[in-house]
């Protein structure tokens, strides 16, 4: 829940108009295990693109999300972010600046109680019913904005639909996703990659880390682990 420990660093630019993340040959080491998880990883992904981490369980997806996140630093390799043409290492970037240009949505994304607007609201302040209804509307949810509901009351999908509305509503340079079509139907699921490909055309840069074929099929590019 909280951010790591780093010296006060540099602040990107309000707006991005085009951005490209360059992951350069990433390792990470854990504790509980003696395989590194990812190992060597290397990819890219620019404004425009949907790329895919793909891979079993425990081979570094995850984790590979929370380094492009800046949440966690690699035992090797770097990441470098361009921001309209100026490179930077992403560990030189404040991260409060960096997060203004990103959403992500977990596997489990947090849900308080309270009304569907109040949650959806939490990514955007200000945004009023239309904004809020095109949102849920889009991530292939149907909630009245006025329900009360919990962690408790929804269930996995509907909590992931409510994340990815959330994101849409921030419009982010960079879209993060953790198995966002984990626990949909079929016709679910499709509405929820036409919706990711949208974003793209948006302008968005997209990574999904996912082991489902149909999500994997609709990436431009996927990179296995």
């Amino acid at each position: 829940d909280s951010e790591p420990d780093r010296p006060q660093h540099s602040a990107l630019a309000t707006t991005v108009q085009q951005l490209r993340v360059e992951v350069h040959e990433v390792s990470v080491a854990h504790d509980e295990r003696t395989a590194w998880a990812p190992h060597q990883l290397g990819f890219a992904v620019s404004s425009g693109e949907v790329v895919c981490l793909a891979g079993p369980s425990g081979s570094g997806k995850s984790t590979a999300l929370a380094l492009v996140l800046g949440l966690r630093q690699p035992d090797e390799g770097g990441i470098t972010v361009v921001c309209d043409g100026l490179q930077h290492s992403l560990a030189d970037i404040d991260l409060a600046s960096w997060h203004r240009h990103v959403a992500w949505v977990d596997q489990v994304p947090f849900v308080m109680d309270g009304s569907v607007a109040d949650n959806l609201r939490l990514a955007r302040g200000d945004a009023d019913g239309p904004a809020l209804q095109s949102a849920l509307a889009r991530s292939g949810l149907s909630m009245d904005l006025g329900r009360t509901i919990s962690a408790r009351s929804i269930s996995a999908g509907e909590r992931r639909r409510l994340g990815l509305a959330r994101a849409l509503l921030r419009a982010p340079a960079l879209l993060v996703l953790d198995e966002p079509t984990a626990g949909l139907d079929a016709d679910t699921e499709d509405v929820v990659l036409r919706t990711i490909r949208s974003e793209s055309d948006r302008g968005a840069a997209v990574v999904i880390a996912t082991h489902h074929p149909a999500t994997i099929a609709a990436a431009d590019r996927v990179v296995h682990l």
